[in-house]
Parts: structure tokens; C-alpha cells; sequence
């Protein structure tokens, strides 16, 4: 880096403060576009607002002298940390150099990192750039099945490890600044990974408001999408399907991205996945969806162990990444706050945002008194969690059922923060499971208080949780009672 890039850095301490030092560099459609979410924008301030419902116990006199911040092995390989860098659009809107600058930071780093399928830059160029640290396509799958075919054999032959199939975009979310700015790509940018040559055809986005992404159902009358057999998203996948035909065509690990009920993960398992990813598209998708935070512990519950669960959403702080991974999470992603440091400075600026998020996660391990991040898990949440010191099951001090909450499973009522720690006793006023701050509305949600009933799982007293949830018992850290 040069003299310039560490005087333009060395001021910036805080994810909040790389986002603040960049929007404002950003042409306003872009920053609209990377902070939008769907509608009213409740799941994307959900997402954040999830990890203030947990607070962290430190233990003390732990011999903190050494700690380990290194992951299980991901496709082979040991990461730096259990972080990496989600896959996001259109990265030229933030800096010239695009995925290659973030590539390169990656790289250099040593973390993993995900590529989207709307990368401005070829996704040969890509992992060029990033060698082994490019490990994910983010993959949607096209009416035209040929176009995603090709993709999909040509990231294999580039070297991808693994397809990541985004599930939750049958079609594209409503986002209001989008229609408001009229967003469009830029006529100097172009989508990488679909070339004119490939002679597969134009590919509809989804970003534009007059997009058949947006509105790919099938009219009532007539039973046919308006979409035909174009290039945009195909709202018919199914898991019957789907994963058995992209086995048909690849031999690479297939995962899904967007699962967010212990339902579908249970479904992820039955089709023979690789992995899930815990992800609600950071909120730009279904609005009032539950936060994926909230999400984590019952899927983590349901996969127990048998493949990795990764999650992203609101991340911006090594508390935030402690607090997933002590709910079970194997690895964490971070999405938006690339772009913040892809704008910011390029690939300075996305080391940067790898230091900021480094050097945080190794304060918050020593100052709560953990030394091996393997170690971190919570016995509500995570099938393991017994394995660390003084593991003890059990419900926080008045974690009885709400009044009017039907199901089993019912959680901890609304009250304290969770606690996060190793060794951590029950919160004095009780603690805030998955899912219980608003609670959310899905089929087969069972009723709290005031809020719709239905077949399932029960859920806490301000609102009923997503499909067949129940809200678990505070969340605690490794070898914490619950």
C-alpha cells in the first residue's frame, strides 16, 4: 500500500466508519442500491438490530495469551478466520477495478470469497486474480436452462469449488429507491459472466422496474409466465428438481443460500446438499422476514452437524461475528461492507474493512476470556454444545411459555438479552430466543399473543415465529448453560 493509501486509511477504526467515509464518495443510485432492502426496509434493520438481542459474559483469569482464531478447514483449505466475503453485484459501481480488487484483497488476506453470477468481471479473470480464495459462484437459475448450464460448466472448468444457489429469488423483491432512481447498470459496465459470444442471449437482471424478473408468476388465464424461456430467474425451481438437475451437470458441491426455517434446512439435508447458508438476501427481498440471526439456531438445530451451515446479514463488528458463531454458525459472510471498502479505496480499502474486522474478533475473544474459536457454541442452538466446561441444559429464570402460546418449543420470554459466554449461566430476567423480538407470520407458525394462530411451533409472546419454529431457549456460548 502506498504512503498515500495508509494516510487515506489510518483514521478509519470502525465498520460504521468505513461506511460513513465511503457512501458519501458513491453516485447516489448506487448507494441507494447497496442500502436498499425490500419495501419498508424492516428486515434490513432487523438484520442488524438481531445482535443487539445478545449480550457476551466474560469469563476472567483464562490465560488469554495465545488464541486461536482459525477455522475448520473450508474446501481444504484454513482460512485466516471464519469470515469471508459474500457475493454482491455490479462491484464496478464502486471502484474500477471491481471483483479484481477484491479478489486480490482476499488473496491477500486470506480469506474466502463468494462470486456473484452479476460480477462485472469475467469469473475466469476473477479467480486469476483471488486464486484460491475464490471458492463460491453464487449461482440464480435462468428459465433459458442452457445459459445457467453454460455458467455453471465453465466455473468448473475455471476451478470453483462450489455452486451456491440463491433459493429465496423465485422473483426479485420489491426495493422502492430502485423504482424511485430508475436504476439501471451504467452503459460502461456490463455483466461479466455473460458474454455477447456466449450467444446465449440478453440476461434480465432484476434491477431494472420493468425487469420479468419482478414479475415472473404465471398469469391466472393462461398458466404461461410472461418470461418464456428468457434469460431471468425461474420462479418454478423445486427441490425435487433443482439439485438433481445441477448434479446432472456439475460435479462441484452444490449449496443453497437463503435458507431460513428449520423446515428447509431439513429439505436441504433430504436433497443432499453440501451446505447451507443461513440468508435473507440482507432484507432485500421478503420484508419483515425474520432477522438471520434468529434464523440460525433452528436451522443449526436441524442440520446437527452433518454439513456446514454458514450465515450472513448485519454483520459489521467482531462481536457480531463471535455472536454467530457462539449460535452455531461454521463460517460468517459479510456483504455491504465490501462495497463500503471497495469504495472507500479499492483493495486498500477492502483490507482495510479485513483488518478492522481481525483485529476485533481478537479483542472481543481475549476481553471474554476464549482462546479456541472452534470452541465457541450454544447448547440451545448447536447439537455440540456440550463440549465444552460446564455444559448444563435448562430454560433461563422464567422462560415458562407466554400466556396464549400454543406448540411446543416455546421460548424464552421477551425480556434481557441473551447471554453469550463460556460457562454462562441463566440471564436474571430471561432472554430473547431466534425469532423473539417481533416475531414473524409463515405457514404453520404457531400464535404468541396478539398474533395469528396456526399448525406448528410456538413462539414468543409478541408474535408467532416462521414455519414450524419454536423459539429456543436463551442462546450461551461454549459450555454454557441455557
Amino acid at each position: 500500500m502506498s504512503s498515500s493509501s495508509n494516510e487515506k486509511t489510518k483514521r478509519i477504526l470502525s465498520i460504521g466508519e468505513l461506511e460513513a467515509a465511503a457512501l458519501p464518495m458513491a453516485p447516489k443510485m448506487a448507494r441507494d442500491y447497496w442500502l436498499s432492502g425490500a419495501n419498508e426496509m424492516q428486515t434490513v434493520r432487523d438484520n442488524r438490530s438481531a445482535f443487539d438481542n445478545y449480550r457476551i459474559r466474560a469469563r476472567a483469569l483464562r490465560d488469554v495469551s495465545r488464541i486461536n482464531n482459525r477455522p475448520q478447514q473450508l474446501f481444504g483449505k484454513t482460512f485466516e478466520i471464519p469470515v469471508g466475503i459474500a457475493p454482491t453485484g455490479f462491484q464496478k459501481l464502486a471502484h474500477e477495478e471491481g471483483e479484481l480488487a477484491t479478489a486480490r484483497a482476499a488473496q491477500a488476506k486470506n480469506w474466502p470469497m463468494g462470486l456473484s453470477s452479476y460480477s462485472n468481471t469475467p469469473l475466469d479473470e476473477v479467480k486469476k486474480a483471488g486464486g484460491d480464495s475464490v471458492v463460491f459462484l453464487q449461482l440464480y437459475v435462468f428459465k433459458n436452462r442452457d445459459t445457467t448450464e453454460k455458467l455453471v460448466r465453465w466455473a468448473e472448468q475455471t476451478g470453483y469449488k462450489a455452486l451456491l444457489l440463491t433459493v429465496d429469488t423465485p422473483v426479485i423483491g420489491r426495493r422502492f429507491s430502485d423504482v424511485h432512481n430508475d436504476f439501471k447498470l451504467p452503459s460502461h459496465l456490463v455483466l461479466g459472466n455473460f458474454p455477447e459470444s456466449s450467444g446465449s442471449g440478453p440476461v434480465d437482471v432484476g434491477v431494472e422496474p420493468e425487469s420479468l424478473s419482478r414479475r415472473g408468476f404465471a398469469d391466472d388465464s393462461t398458466g404461461e409466465s410472461q418470461a418464456g424461456k428468457a434469460n431471468v430467474l425461474d420462479p418454478s425451481l423445486t427441490w425435487e428438481e433443482t439439485i438433481p438437475w445441477l448434479r446432472s451437470i456439475t460435479k462441484m458441491e452444490i449449496w443453497v443460500k437463503g435458507i431460513v426455517t428449520s423446515e428447509d434446512a431439513q429439505l436441504a439435508l433430504d436433497a443432499g446438499v453440501d451446505g447451507v447458508w443461513v440468508s435473507n438476501h440482507g432484507g432485500r427481498q421478503l420484508d419483515s422476514a425474520v432477522a438471520t440471526l434468529d434464523s440460525l439456531p433452528e436451522v443449526v438445530e436441524t442440520i446437527k452437524g452433518r454439513i456446514p451451515v454458514h450465515v450472513d446479514g448485519g454483520v459489521r463488528s467482531g462481536a457480531d461475528v463471535f455472536k454467530a458463531l457462539a449460535l452455531g454458525a461454521d463460517f460468517v459472510w459479510l456483504g455491504r461492507p465490501v462495497l463500503f471498502g471497495l469504495q472507500y479505496n479499492g483493495q486498500a480499502g477492502v483490507e482495510l474493512l479485513i483488518d478492522i474486522i481481525e483485529e476485533d474478533l481478537g479483542y472481543v475473544m481475549a476481553l471474554s476470556g476464549n482462546t479456541d474459536i472452534s470452541k465457541l457454541s450454544t447448547k440451545t442452538g448447536a447439537p455440540a454444545a456440550a463440549e465444552g466446561e460446564g455444559a448444563e441444559a435448562g430454560a433461563p429464570a422464567g422462560a415458562a411459555a407466554p400466556p396464549g402460546v400454543d406448540g411446543e418449543g416455546a421460548g424464552a420470554p421477551a425480556g434481557a438479552p441473551a447471554a453469550l459466554g463460556e460457562g454462562a449461566g441463566a440471564p436474571a430476567a430471561g432472554a430473547l430466543g431466534a425469532g423473539a423480538a417481533a416475531g414473524a407470520l409463515g405457514a404453520g407458525a404457531g400464535a404468541g399473543a396478539g398474533a395469528g394462530a396456526g399448525a406448528g411451533a410456538g413462539a414468543p409472546a409478541a408474535g408467532a415465529l416462521g414455519a414450524g419454529a419454536g423459539a429456543p431457549a436463551a442462546a450461551l456460548g461454549a459450555g454454557a448453560g441455557s
